[in-house]
């Protein structure tokens, strides 16, 4: 599967008690076995796009997707070659869970 690129998509869901629905692009950059790093954004309020955050993750052959980035964690699948559904977890003073879906934007 080519993970390395560009996936699009939303997050959508609670945080902080208040329902968010929110446009996010991850970068997957650089792929070693089925570890992967790259870089996130979310789109804000303002409709620029945040700064980018480091994330790191595993994509298993089974299709089991697992990331962390500064402070939460997203699990999940990849459900075809181009679609990956998932949960993203905060704990803390952001809480949240999120349902994240993303397509694959380019290679």
């Amino acid at each position: 599967v080519g993970i390395t690129g560009m996936w699009l998509g939303a997050n959508y869901g609670f945080e902080n008690g208040i329902y968010k629905d929110t446009a996010v692009r991850y970068t997957v950059t650089k792929v070693n076995g089925i570890a992967l790093t790259g870089t996130k954004q979310w789109q804000m309020n303002d409709g620029q796009w945040s700064d980018p955050e480091m994330f790191q993750g595993v994509l298993y052959k089974s299709g089991a997707f697992h990331a962390v980035d500064n402070d939460g964690y997203l699990v999940g699948e990849l459900v075809s070659p181009t679609k990956i559904r998932a949960t993203y977890l905060e704990a803390g003073e952001d809480q949240a869970a999120l349902v994240t879906v993303l397509t694959k934007a380019s290679r």
